[in-house]
């Protein structure tokens, strides 16, 4: 009986090695980014809304039958407009690592749920300020001014298919666990004295009106190509 149950346990053992496969590939898509900057006071403080950046870079797949570990190293880009032609663009490094469950619908065919995390640290801008004429007063003018924390990190949970085991296409939203940067408003100030807090820093304070905490949500369209 002892001897029966170990040969069962070496059968499944061999078998699910032999199931495991590691595969390459090549993911890219787009970013849908959905600004959430908290109100403060001013009437135009939540003018900004997302636009849609990409992402690409390799990614490797660890399958184990039904079940698969999903690791990508990207480049993402997305970001937020702030007027007609401003806007202020994040750059970075995303690692987002999932677990993935996947439902076998025919021989060419599959549908996957998966679930994960996601560390991004930024390469691009730290801080970026916008000088804009005041909406309530053409005399005076206003600064937005955006500062971009180095890394930030989120949970991913998205959906899929799979077609002929190297193509796939998946929906996945990121919602984010800390926050990205710090949105400070600014206003009631002359444009030479907007020129000076911009390049130099001065009086800064003096013309404060709040800030925000600033984080986005970004449904992500995805296409991966594994070999």
């Amino acid at each position: 009986m002892k001897k029966s149950i170990l040969i069962l346990a070496i059968a499944a053992i061999v078998s699910g090695r032999a199931s495991a496969e590691l595969r390459w590939g090549v993911r890219g898509g787009l970013n849908k980014v959905d600004n959430d900057i908290s109100s403060i006071n001013s009437v135009n403080a939540l003018s900004e809304t997302g636009y849609s950046g990409m992402f690409l870079g390799p990614m490797a797949e660890f399958n184990m039958g039904c079940m698969a570990l999903d690791l990508s190293l990207l480049y993402s880009q997305s970001g937020m407009e702030i007027s007609e032609n401003e806007d202020i663009r994040k750059q970075s490094v995303a690692i987002p690592l999932y677990l993935r469950y996947t439902f076998d619908l025919s021989r060419n065919f599959a549908a996957f749920g998966q679930a994960g995390g996601e560390f991004d640290y930024n390469i691009g801008d730290m801080e970026t300020a916008v000088k804009s004429i005041q909406e309530n007063d053409a005399s005076l003018y206003q600064i937005k001014n955006f500062a971009m924390n180095q890394s930030a990190w989120y949970i991913n949970i998205g959906a899929g298919l799979k077609f002929f085991n190297h193509l796939q296409l998946a929906l996945t939203y990121h919602i984010p666990v800390t926050q990205e940067g710090v949105y400070s408003f600014y206003d009631d100030m002359t444009e030479t004295v907007a020129d000076d807090i911009i390049n130099l820093g001065l009086a800064k304070d003096l013309y404060f009106r709040g800030e925000s905490k600033i984080k986005s949500s970004t449904l992500q369209m995805s296409m991966t190509i594994t070999f």
